[in-house]
């Protein structure tokens, strides 16, 4: 349709007219018409559904769907196992074949001719020898009844299906359905629910002066804003929040280990945590190794962590002791497996009857060999978590054994945006007070069930935390790890000029193995 037409009859502008979904050019003066086009009937938008009102019965029913999603996942991969002995909450369990279930891991059992998944424990120590592995679990207080000696059994990683458990168990301790003797974590401090859930009363922030401003390694001096974000986490009190805004490259991860560390040197217990383990590993392995320790899946963490870890150290410090006690028990395992292949090979029923009788009492030898050991092991872990300021472990692990009776003065909580809030509840109750480190502007909580982004928005810990208490946050605001003009655009376009290159991004540049054929493609 051109800019301007004209009447063919009387040569007055023709003026486009709309009736229903049909455009016509009529002339004003005469009356003449003519069709020029139909457009597409524009659908009405759609009523913009309300935010809900986040309670605890609405997350209880959000937590429940995606619990119902994850058994899939949690079913992929089995293991057969017999019980080797239980004792005091304490079962031993040995596997069919050699599997990675590691100090911390979470061990689901499958119950009855329905294969219900059911939570068994925690596994305190993890032993392979040659075909098997020998599992050392503490088993919860619901499911120590589940098993017996000699029980072949069902086991899987329960890991999946913890995290909701965990969260609900949280959630019904809080609403009062669970009574605290059946109740599976600790809530050391109940503020944190209000702090979130409710509105807390949090004053302005403000700041403890740090003489020593170099990172814990001593290799760079932090920023004005690094230093402000420290100073604010040491003047922190009892029931008071610092949220922490840390785009990409700003070195969040340096500013946590410093904070860490300078509570630690006055004496406080710090939790150091993430739904990550990267996260998590990330801040360890930049403080001092004497004073932090880590908890969690070996083959989940970066190799030159495994000295952090709580199970290395507590076989480090037991030495040859618990290396004599291993050999002992794995003697012991392979006499049986003789044993027991002579018994299914003799004929002679007296015979075998003999062997049986021998059996028992090499039988009662191992389990009072994994009884001691365990309890060496046992005695070692409680010891190390007493003793080191500093423990790093994901959000779910902290309320697990052996983490799970243990308060701390601060608990900081990496990349708090993509945590849901009861998720981050996990680790909040366990502390006093609370630095949460997050980015808004970053990926948000993942559900299956909830599709609206503002759903999960209203969903992530560190945005509902920023929006009651927006007057608590600080924002680091020098960026170091990208070339300028990449950050430069996503400081414009995301972060509303809140951050700024540092003068080494001017130098920042991928290093190509040869020059690219199409120049602009050129660093």
């Amino acid at each position: 349709m051109n800019p301007i037409e004209f009447c063919p009859k009387c040569g007055t502008v023709l003026r486009p007219r709309r009736v229903g979904n049909k455009i016509y050019l009529t002339c004003v003066n005469c009356g003449y018409t003519r069709y020029v086009m139909t457009v597409k009937a524009e659908k009405p938008t759609p009523a913009r559904r309300p935010l809900p009102k986040i309670d605890l019965d609405f997350l209880e029913k959000i937590i429940r769907k995606e619990r119902r999603n994850a058994r899939e996942e949690a079913f992929r991969e089995v293991y057969k196992a017999v019980v080797i002995d239980t004792s005091h909450r304490i079962a031993t369990i040995k596997t069919s074949n050699v599997v990675r279930f590691q100090t911390g891991d979470p061990i689901g059992l499958m119950v009855g001719r329905e294969r219900t998944p059911q939570y068994l424990g925690t596994v305190i120590d993890s032993y392979p020898a040659n075909s098997h592995t020998v599992l050392t679990v503490l088993t919860a207080a619901k499911s120590s009844n589940l098993i017996r000696e000699e029980d072949k059994i069902i086991i899987f990683d329960y890991e999946p299906l913890i995290s909701y458990d965990l969260q609900l168990d949280l959630i019904g301790q809080v609403k009062g359905g669970i009574e605290e003797e059946e109740a599976v974590i600790k809530i050391s401090n109940l503020e944190a629910i209000n702090l979130i859930l409710g509105n807390a009363e949090q004053p302005e922030l403000r700041r403890y002066k740090v003489r020593d401003i170099r990172d814990v390694k001593e290799k760079f001096e932090l920023d004005k804003s690094q230093i402000e974000a420290v100073e604010a986490a040491l003047a922190l009190e009892d029931g008071e929040l610092l949220l922490i805004v840390g785009p990409p490259g700003t070195g969040k991860t340096r500013v946590i280990a410093k904070i860490a560390y300078e509570l630690a040197e006055r004496g406080e217990k710090v939790l150091i945590t993430s739904h990550t383990n990267g996260a998590v590993d990330n801040a360890v392995e930049i403080l001092p190794l004497e004073r932090t320790l880590r908890v969690g899946r070996p083959e989940k963490i970066l190799e030159h962590i495994k000295p952090y870890l709580l199970s290395y150290r507590a076989r480090e410090r037991l030495g040859r002791k618990i290396l004599e006690l291993d050999k002992k028990v794995e003697e012991y395992s392979k006499i049986i497996r003789v044993f027991e292949e002579e018994i299914r090979r003799i004929k002679d029923v007296y015979g075998k009857m003999k062997l049986k009788q021998r059996l028992s009492i090499i039988k009662q030898g191992l389990r009072d060999a994994i009884k001691l050991r365990n309890e060496m092991i046992r005695s070692e872990c409680n010891k190390l978590i007493h003793e080191v300021p500093i423990i790093g472990s994901t959000l779910i692990k902290s309320q697990l054994p052996p983490l799970v009776d243990i308060p701390f003065g601060t608990v900081i909580i990496d990349e708090a945006s993509q945590a849901s809030i009861t998720l981050a509840l996990l680790a909040m109750v366990k502390g006093r007070k609370w630095v949460i480190v997050g980015d808004h502007k970053q990926l948000l909580p993942i559900f299956r069930s909830v599709k609206h982004l503002e759903w999960r928005k209203a969903l992530s810990a560190f945005s509902a935390l920023k929006d009651k208490y927006d007057h608590r946050h600080l924002w680091l605001q020098v960026h170091y790890r990208s070339n300028r003009e990449i950050i430069g655009f996503l400081a414009k376009y995301v972060y509303e000029n809140k951050i700024r290159p540092a003068k080494i991004c001017s130098t920042r540049v991928l290093k190509l193995k040869r020059k690219p054929k199409l120049e602009f493609l050129t660093p």
